[in-house]
């Protein structure tokens, strides 16, 4: 059985909070089956969608983040033989390029 034994979104499982504008996700997967390899990828993202063949650093491409979201992201990958696993990951945007403001 195939499964994504980790997945992650600026290095992290879980608790990422970023101002990257495109965050960077990466991947790891299992198998009970010997001489499994990656097929392919589908990382979904705020309506951007992109395949990949690549597990680590698939950085976001789509449209501009906002500041002060949560979003979740999701994978779905296939090994050569057709079998498919799929994970998410959440994570948050932190200030960005939000203008600080204050009073004193």
């Amino acid at each position: 059985m195939l499964q994504i034994s980790r997945f992650t979104v600026e290095n992290k499982t879980e608790g990422c909070v970023t101002d990257a504008a495109r965050p960077r996700f990466s991947f790891a997967l299992d198998s009970d089956k010997q001489d499994t390899c990656l097929a392919r990828a589908t990382l979904t993202l705020n309506g951007w969608k992109k395949e990949t063949d690549l597990q680590t650093g698939i950085s976001y491409e789509g449209e501009a983040l906002k500041p002060f979201t949560r979003y979740t992201a999701t994978l779905t990958a296939e090994d050569r033989r057709g079998e498919q696993a799929s994970a998410e990951v959440s994570f948050e945007t932190g200030r960005m390029d939000t203008p600080w403001s204050a009073k004193w």
